[in-house]
């Protein structure tokens, strides 16, 4: 972890106050860019209230700079890629994406769906998240403002996932602390911040995993665990007694019956803990844990292609259905051994088997696991 990343400092007895709590983290929006080669991409904005002065602007732009390019040395991955860190000719700090925002985030889609989306998707999202926060955490950073504003997705379906914001959560919590003018204003909304982020708590990988756990519940219930109204602050009927006492969120089936008395609500209950040494301690773990409920709920022969070519390499019999193969045949999904042309539905001896740089996940082209 470089120097800037082991910085987690808690504000000198001055509590952090959650003002931004009615939609996304506000102190930042998006404006088109035109970058230098002529080519029109989107940048993100920062609020100058995090730089009042041009010493902490160029605090925060090397800050920025060195978490941002780490990100971007990952390569191809489930983030929303960030190519410069530059300030404009208002002064202000903008994050320039390698391309323009086009993609739909969770939010809109959950509303356009009435809140709920069946569990496959669910599962296909919230893998992708963990593959991703797996691969930041793998880097020393934490998201910090994980939540359905700043997943986007794409896709007929909405199968393709990018995570926005990686790489400003650390940069942006320090620049609170470091200026009057931005304290009070807390990464992420409200909805998704993890206990301890709002308590003026260390924060380490597991308060993103929290978020991963309540956008989980979120789309299999179809509404937030906690609050009654969209983005509101009004408490689900003896939800916030739950969680000051310790106990967590009402159980998913006290709000999607079917779920009533399965593993998931294990799942999301540990997930979602209010106390960080009791949930997942790493998305590989989390990510584990969603694997077995797939197998639940799907039953085994409703693996995912890629899950099952995963398996496939490990020494398992392989199921072909057509779908399946037009997958391979388009070149979704590669082979290493076996004869395109004689591929069938049924079984298939597959010797080995290799992904699209990435791929892995239900219905995904995105990582196999968390890194």
């Amino acid at each position: 972890m470089g120097s800037f990343g082991r910085r987690q400092r808690r504000s000198q007895g001055r509590k952090p106050q959650v003002r931004e709590v009615l939609g996304t983290f506000k102190a930042r929006h998006f404006e088109p860019f035109v970058r230098s080669t002529g080519e029109a991409v989107t940048a993100e904005v920062l609020d100058p209230c995090f730089y009042p002065s041009p010493a902490e602007r160029d605090w925060l732009v090397e800050r920025l700079r060195h978490d941002v390019g780490l990100v971007a040395e990952l390569g191809e991955t489930d983030f929303v890629r960030y190519v410069e860190v530059v300030v404009t000719a208002q002064g202000r700090v903008a994050l320039v994406m390698a391309e323009p925002l086009s993609a739909a985030s969770l939010t809109s889609y959950l509303r356009a769906l009435g809140g709920r989306v069946l569990p496959p998707l669910a599962y296909v999202i919230t893998r992708r998240v963990l593959t991703a926060l797996g691969e930041l955490h793998g880097l020393g950073l934490v998201h910090r403002a994980l939540s359905t504003d700043t997943i986007m997705l794409g896709g007929a379906n909405g199968e393709s996932v990018r995570v926005l914001d990686a790489g400003l959560g650390d940069a942006l919590f320090e620049a609170s602390l470091r200026s009057p003018e931005a304290r009070g204003h807390v990464p992420g909304v409200l909805h998704y911040l993890a206990p301890e982020q709002y308590s003026a708590l260390p924060v380490d990988g597991r308060a993103d995993l929290y978020a991963a756990g309540v956008i989980f519940y979120e789309m299999l219930a179809g509404r937030h665990p906690l609050f009654d109204d969209d983005r509101g602050l009004t408490y689900h009927p003896g939800a916030r007694r739950r969680m000051v006492a310790g106990e967590g969120f009402f159980p998913l089936g006290h709000f999607a019956p079917e779920y009533a008395g399965s593993r998931v609500e294990w799942v999301l209950a540990r997930a979602t803990s209010p106390f960080a040494h009791l949930r997942f301690q790493t998305a590989q773990e989390l990510f584990g844990a969603l694997d077995e409920l797939w197998v639940d709920f799907m039953g085994p022969d409703e693996l995912p292609l890629e899950e099952r070519l995963r398996r496939a390499a490990d020494g398992e019999p392989l199921q072909l259905t057509e779908r399946d193969i037009e997958r391979i045949k388009a070149g979704e999904i590669e082979l290493v051994k076996g004869d395109l042309a004689t591929l069938t539905p049924g079984r298939l001896d597959v010797l080995s088997v290799t992904h699209e740089p990435g791929a892995g996940g239900p219905g995904d082209t995105g990582g196999g696991g968390p890194g």
